[in-house]
């Protein structure tokens, strides 16, 4: 069975959703981008971004 999907989002256009339910601190997806500081991307997002299309990413490691 498939992990995640990607469909409409009542949010912002697609989202990505579970399938099945996720451990605590379970990795669901690996990002491979640009890390910036949260007060970076939103600065971007406010010059450059499309309406309804964000791309918003917290990242968390273990301790």
């Amino acid at each position: 069975m498939r992990r995640v999907i990607v469909r409409r989002s009542p949010v912002h256009g697609k989202g990505v959703f579970a399938m099945q339910a996720l451990a605590a601190g379970e990795r669901v997806l690996e990002y491979k981008g640009e890390i910036t500081s949260w007060r970076n991307a939103v600065r971007r997002h406010q010059r450059e971004g499309v309406e309804g299309h964000t791309f918003f990413l917290v990242c968390r490691t273990a301790a």
